[in-house]
């Protein structure tokens, strides 16, 4: 017996374990794992009549274990499997769940049945991981539409603290978007699939309440908000609405149309028009008053971007070096910057505000509602120790505003009148599940 088929023979030993999948051997090539059955996922947003529908299971790619090159996955019964590269495919190794070695032949793709752990996090879907042509592993989960939804709200709220009708608006909005991005990764010919960071949705796993009684009773109190909402989206007429959101918005949300054009010209998007924050504009107007941020759930933000930063982001935006001016071309009804003029040693160009932003960092500039900047908009930056940016909100300030939806389901507020605010011409309807 060939030393390749002894490895394939003790991998299909460990199926007993349902750790591992067996790949037959051929003399003549690498060996190649067996298709699973793909799981039912029809991705339209509409059946054949016309009719709005839901899928049954989305599929998440795991940015963040992107290029690892080694990936450690425990079982619920107390098995752990290492899966590492091994040039086009993968290997897995470990151990069975009575400690016993394990030992399997390189596979194309290394699959696991939920619920499993990966990184610390918990996942009830069906966990594939992969080699990348970039080097090391890249993973992705499948698994049902509502459970998805229930990790969306937990990664995006504080959950411990919101209200049942904070996370039913949190929860019906996220599902919308999911559906909706679907439906145009699918049009687009790209892979309908979902990323887990926030240029998507936040998605960290299942928070399943282990630990302690008070975590038990958030996570029965999330499962509910989700069970209630179960099939519910946000519509515009017939389709889906652009159902973005933000951490807040500091006064006054934004126009769809400004902040995300591509998606109109694209998709012929039509997303919600900015309106009236008042929570926020509340808060943002104490914050001003008292000339600092909040103790508790503040709003404003302040940025120090030293010449390193500048020189970075001025190279990405391709200015012949650090950027060395900045100016607000356009703003809208809220003052927030929407278009901007940047220039450097021998480039200058406008520019959305979102494209400066992102140059920047996401996580430092927190949003388009700059109140001043120093030295001021428009001066000479080239002999300045430091870019002092400073404004209110966080995020792009389209549709729901997540700190003021806090607010308002605490003063009693329902979730369809939370989304019908933030969302002005919508309504929430709840949908056909897709054929399996």
């Amino acid at each position: 017996m060939s030393r390749a088929h002894l490895a394939a023979g003790l991998a299909c030993l460990a199926l007993a374990f349902g750790i591992v999948t067996c790949a037959p051997v051929s003399r003549r090539s690498a060996p190649i794992a067996p298709k699973r059955p793909a799981p039912a996922v029809n991705w339209l947003s509409k059946n054949p009549r016309g009719q709005l529908v839901l899928p049954r299971t989305i599929e998440i790619h795991l940015t963040e274990l992107d290029g690892s090159e080694s990936l450690s996955i425990e079982h619920g019964s107390g098995a752990t499997t290492r899966v590492t590269p091994a040039g086009r495919w993968v290997m897995q190794t470990g151990t069975t769940g009575s400690g016993s070695p394990l030992i399997s032949a390189p596979v194309a793709q290394a699959t696991f049945d939920g619920p499993v752990k990966l990184a610390g996090r918990t996942h009830h879907g069906v966990l594939r991981i992969k080699s990348r042509h970039e080097g090391g592993l890249t993973a992705t989960v499948t698994l049902p539409m509502e459970t998805y939804v229930a990790g969306v709200v937990a990664a995006e709220l504080a959950i411990w603290s919101a209200a049942p009708a904070e996370l039913e608006a949190m929860a019906i909005a996220a599902r919308t978007f999911a559906v909706s991005a679907i439906a145009k990764r699918r049009q687009d010919g790209e892979p309908a699939r979902l990323s887990d960071g926030v240029m998507d949705q936040a998605y960290r796993g299942t928070y399943d309440g282990s630990g302690s009684k008070g975590a038990q009773a958030v996570a029965e109190r999330l499962r509910d908000a989700v069970a209630r909402t179960k099939r519910m989206v946000v519509v515009r007429g017939d389709r889906l609405e652009e159902t973005r959101y933000h951490a807040s918005c500091g006064g006054h949300t934004a126009n769809f149309a400004d902040v995300f054009p591509t998606e109109v010209s694209r998709y012929d998007a039509h997303g919600p028009a900015g309106v009236p924050c008042q929570p926020c504009a509340k808060r943002a107007a104490l914050e001003q008053a008292e000339q600092r941020p909040a103790d508790k759930r503040p709003l404003g933000w302040t940025v120090d971007l030293k010449p390193a930063a500048l020189q970075k982001a001025g190279a990405q935006l391709q200015l012949g070096g650090a950027i060395r001016s900045i100016q607000p071309t356009r703003k809208d009804v809220a003052g927030r910057w929407l278009e901007v003029r940047v220039a450097g040693p021998t480039q200058a160009k406008s520019l959305r505000f979102d494209a400066l932003r992102a140059a920047l960092g996401y996580k430092s500039w927190k949003s388009g509602m700059v109140d001043a900047l120093r030295p001021a908009a428009g001066a000479d930056l080239s002999t300045a120790s430091t870019l002092r940016a400073s404004g209110r909100g966080r995020g792009h300030g389209v549709g729901l505003c997540q700190e003021s939806a806090r607010d308002y389901a605490r003063a009693g507020w329902t979730a369809e009148r939370i989304l019908s605010h933030y969302y002005p011409g919508t309504s929430v309807k709840r949908i056909e599940l897709a054929a399996p």
